[in-house]
């Protein structure tokens, strides 16, 4: 008898103990994804990851901070019951453009999609809104001084029509709410964006 309880009580304790690692895993998702294109942030130290497929769209064409036309790539965003966060990449949209583009470190800027703010946005910033939903007035604005890294432009493939290419990059800003709290948000991403020949 003391045997059996013995077992038993050894395989609760197992179950239970491949449950708890589950839920735990179960909000997180790890690399690498099935299509190879994520986004990962960092909000105040808490980790959030999505597989955002094979999927982009382009939005918003137009002309910026220094008369170039641009495309707003869009990365992805998370809708949570505590915040929403959305990001763009923008662009060179002609490949004669694009061509002359070059790693480094830029700007990171607020970005509401029909609002002026969309016109001062330049190339390669990382254009994003982040709404803090644990407050009635939910609108947040970006801290100077935030940093978008462009580690990777990769060529894919290209039709009569556009140019494929895998971009990689990574992010540091913070966000003030309207309670004038900080939030301190990082993260890395890697999408596609298409470019028009």
């Amino acid at each position: 008898m003391k045997k059996s309880f013995c077992i038993l009580s050894v395989c609760v304790l197992l179950v239970a103990s491949i449950s708890c690692k589950k839920e735990e895993n179960k909000s997180v998702n790890t690399l690498p994804t099935s299509s190879g294109y994520f986004i990962n942030i960092t909000v105040n130290g808490v980790p959030y990851s999505e597989d955002i497929g094979d999927w982009s769209s382009e939005v918003n064409n137009r002309t910026g901070c220094d008369a170039y036309t641009y495309s707003h790539a869009y990365i992805q965003g998370f809708d949570l019951s505590t915040f929403s966060f959305v990001s763009y990449i923008t662009h060179r949209q002609n490949k004669a453009d694009f061509n002359a583009l070059i790693l480094g470190s830029y700007n990171v800027k607020d970005y509401q999609p029909y609002s002026s703010l969309a016109d001062t946005l330049c190339n390669w910033d990382l254009a994003i809104y982040y709404y803090d939903r644990t407050l009635s007035s939910y609108v947040t604005t970006v801290e100077p001084n935030g940093v978008h890294n462009v580690t990777a432009i990769t060529y894919v493939s290209e039709t009569s029509s556009y140019v494929k290419y895998d971009i990689e990059g990574n992010f540091d800003f913070s966000v003030k709410n309207s309670a004038n709290a900080i939030i301190h948000i990082t993260g890395a991403y890697k999408k596609y964006i298409e470019t028009l020949k």
